[in-house]
Order: C-alpha cells, then structure tokens, then sequence
C-alpha cells in the first residue's frame, strides 16, 4: 500500500483520535481498494470504467460508534457493485472521475431501536428506504446539516465529537433525521402517528408465530389456527407488515437463534448446528446466509463472542 501523500494528509488531520479512525490510505490497486473500503463497509466487486483510467483512490474512515462516516475518492470513473449490507445501512453518492463521495453506515439494529422508540412499539418488519435519496426537502436539508457538523468537527478538530454525549446525540440526530428525510415502509405512521389496525387474523397468526416458533408451523397451519384462508393471510401480512408469513417466522426464528448464541457461555457445549435445529433452520448452510445478511457476522462468530 503507498504511503500517504499530501493530498491524503489534508483528510488524516480529520482524525482526532486513533481510536476512531478505521482506514486512512490512498492506492492504485483495484483489489486493494476494494479490501480497504469492505473492511468498514461491504463486500462489493469494483470495475475501472473506459480505456486509459487509471485508479488514483483515496479513503478515509471514521467509526463513531452506531455510525460510520466515510470520505472515498477513486480518481477514476468506476463502476460499484454493492453486495449484502448485512446488519447496517448505507448511504453513498455517484461515482464519477472527479468526484469525492461521502458514504455513511449506520447500525441497523440502531436504526429499528430509535424507530421503535419514535412510535412507541416494536418494529416487526425490516425497514426499506427508497433507493434515491432525497436532501432538498426541509427534511433532508436538516439531515444534510448535522451531517455537516460531524464532518466539519471532524475536519477542523475541535473536539465536540470527543464528548459522549455530543457523539450520542449526533448519531441519534442522524438516523432520527434519516428515518424523517428519506420515504421508506414506515413514513406514514411517522408522520400522522397512525398505525393501522391489523386484522384479527393478523394479530393471531402474530402471537402464535411467536409463542411457538420452535415448532415445524406452516401457512396453512397458521391459516387454520387464525381461522382465515391461507391466501387472506398471506395478504393481510402484506397489506400490515410488507412481508409474507414466511418471512416473518424467519425474523422471529433469527432473533430468538441469535439470542440461544449470545447466552451460550464456557463449557456450556451447544453447537450452532444444534440451535439452527431448535429454531427450525434444517438447512445449515441457508440459515448461516440468512443469519450473516440480517446481522453481519456469522453464526460461528456470534458463538465465539
């Protein structure tokens, strides 16, 4: 990796503390900074657009805790490919020659926590944004700003970002803001503080997903048990929830696997093949996709925690 030059220097006086600077470099190898830039966000293939280009990037990294932010630079036109986000968002610009980008992560598990706050309920579907982002509205001006605090504090060294409590309620600023700014499957009942009431049916199919998850259920099953057709069920989760009973079972099943995981202590000499089991994930290798694509790690790796 090539040393740090001038025009790289002028980001690495951004950091004011080892401690939360994840990447600081600059290179011209493809592969490298591709390796650099997934090691603080995703895997993600990287292409060098038209005859001539030569890659010239600069990256740089800043972790402050339930967010990340990023300045990338490639000096050439490329091409991205983004694969799983695993248990964060992310948010970037275009990719053009000339272009510096700043590209954030934030936390999934943190984002659904100040949602569930905000409406005063759990969260009991995954939150999906609008792919486009939308900053000129009085919403996305406001986000606009306080990112632009972090990134001037950071630039500038002043140090309110040392400060916990500055840091906190930045972070929490920035997703509050985001979940405001950027349309997604909760807007509405973000703005009017409506939850629409979901069907009998609905709410029995719910409670019995989560009382006996542990248990070989199907949709028909479910059906029969909410006394509602196997189709009026599939739509009422649809209508309600914007996933299919399936997939809903699969989050709960998830959930309640990642918590036998983390509880496992020394010696305590269960396995993950054995948890999967009890949740109802026969097939290991599917669950280990699903499990890694909602939580970004591994089963293994939450075991070894």
């Amino acid at each position: 990796m090539a040393n740090v030059n001038d025009s790289l220097r002028r980001w690495s006086q951004w950091v004011l503390a080892p401690a939360r600077a994840k990447s600081v470099f600059r290179s011209t190898d493809v592969d490298e900074t591709r390796l650099a830039i997934a090691r603080v966000y995703a895997q993600h293939e990287l292409d060098v657009v038209g005859p001539g280009q030569r890659l010239d990037a600069a990256f740089a990294a800043w972790d402050l805790g339930r967010v990340a932010v990023g300045y990338v630079r490639h000096g050439a036109e490329v091409i991205a490919r983004p694969g799983k986000l695993g248990s964060y968002y992310g948010i970037v610009m275009r990719r053009s020659a000339d272009c510096e980008e700043v590209a954030l992560r934030i936390d999934r598990s943190a984002l659904e926590a100040e949602l569930s706050r905000t409406l005063g309920r759990d969260v009991d579907a995954p939150v999906v944004f609008d792919p486009a982002m939308r900053l000129t509205t009085c919403a996305g001006l406001n986000w606009k700003a306080t990112l632009a605090f972090a990134l001037n504090d950071i630039r500038n060294g002043t140090g309110s970002l040392d400060h916990p409590l500055v840091r906190s309620r930045v972070e929490q600023l920035l997703i509050d803001q985001l979940l405001l700014a950027q349309p997604h499957n909760f807007s509405e009942q973000l703005k009017t503080g409506y939850r629409p009431a979901r069907p009998p049916a609905v709410r029995r199919a719910i409670d019995i997903i989560r009382a006996r998850a542990a248990e070989p259920l199907t949709v028909p099953m479910l059906a029969e048990l909410a006394n509602v057709s196997v189709r009026g069920l599939q739509q009422g989760f649809r209508d309600h929830l914007g996933i299919t009973p399936l997939e809903y079972m699969r989050e709960v099943r998830l959930t309640r696997a990642r918590d036998d995981l983390l509880a496992v202590g020394p010696g305590d000499g269960r396995s993950v093949t054995e948890i999967a089991y009890r949740w109802g994930f026969a097939h290991l290798a599917r669950f280990a996709g699903y499990y890694k694509h909602r939580y970004g790690e591994s089963p293994s790796e939450t075991l070894r925690r």
